[in-house]
């Protein structure tokens, strides 16, 4: 069973969790990515571990969506420009 020292949560920006930067979480067991794609994050030396790795990219998906399409409808209104 799994306590909360063994989970780490991230977000956007975190650096990539190399052997050395695991080095000093050896309880680590999982990884709790509170943003999309955990390709920068992650390393062989994570894998290597066993370590479980999650996104929130499925969650993020539908606002990332309305947000670019809320921002296209601006643009396309010139209401940035208009507002300055």
């Amino acid at each position: 069973e799994m306590c909360i020292r063994d989970r780490l949560v991230t977000g956007w920006g975190c650096p990539t969790l190399t052997a050395d930067v695991l080095a000093h979480a050896p309880r680590l067991r999982a990884v709790l990515h509170a943003a999309g794609s955990v390709k920068a994050l992650v390393s062989d030396a994570l894998w290597a571990r066993g370590i479980v790795v999650s996104s929130a990219a499925d969650a993020n998906a539908g606002p990332v969506a309305d947000f670019t399409l809320a921002a296209i409808v601006l643009a396309a209104k010139q209401a940035l420009p208009t507002a300055a």
